[in-house]
């Protein structure tokens, strides 16, 4: 074999070797793009499960909450009583504490015997807005339609619901449902409520 032709393979040798670490390298460096996203992209993990966890980290604060459950009081009258626990949410602003006790008062996060939601289950509440020293509550229609609607469960219901902000010093609250103070929604009037007391007196101030 002639010294030129012998020279020429071993180019070509070389070529393909600096050709095949050019390609691995540049699979080494796609796939570790794909692993570790830029820095603020949020990255993913799968759990066994399949679900997908976010590693996005978002703050959360230790508050107390405040609200009340139905309960029978020497097991024959109905009366409210205070409940309180710690929470870590990502919101402790005023309106956000308010809403949250709010929502309590339908879906409480924990059972205990003897007590029982002030509110419809399945309540929720829409919007919480402070102005003027009043704070307005939009609920949503679930609150019209309780299972055992009686005067003492209805004038109880609306003690706990203005309790709340008065908690914070707000004692003027008004409730609206599904952005409305009056008229129809499903067959119930707003203004009635639970057909009793009614919110006709409005705005509500905490109950002495």
């Amino acid at each position: 074999m002639s010294k030129n032709k012998k020279l020429r393979m071993w180019i070509y040798f070389t070529l393909l070797v600096i050709a095949l670490m050019i390609v691995v390298i540049a699979v080494h460096f796609s796939r570790e793009r794909e692993i570790n996203p830029k820095p603020g992209s949020g990255t993913q993990s799968i759990t066994s499960s399949g679900s997908v966890e976010s590693n996005n980290y978002q703050a959360y604060k230790t508050a107390t909450i405040t609200f009340y459950m139905l309960t029978l009081k020497n097991g024959e009258d109905l009366s409210l009583a205070t409940v309180t626990l710690t929470a870590s949410l990502p919101d402790t602003s005023t309106e956000a504490l308010i809403k949250v006790a709010l929502e309590y008062l339908a879906n409480p996060p924990v059972k205990i015997d003897g007590m029982y939601p002030v509110l419809p289950s399945g309540t929720k509440v829409k919007k919480v807005e402070i102005k003027d020293g009043v704070v307005y509550i939009d609920f949503s229609k679930e609150i019209l339609f309780p299972k055992y609607p009686s005067a003492t469960s209805e004038s109880l219901a609306l003690c706990a619901i203005a309790g709340i902000p008065a908690q914070f010093g707000i004692d003027s609250t008004y409730i609206t449902v599904e952005g409305k103070s009056s008229g129809p929604i499903d067959g119930k009037y707003v203004e009635d409520f639970w057909g009793h007391v009614g919110l006709s007196d409005q705005p509500l101030h905490p109950c002495k």
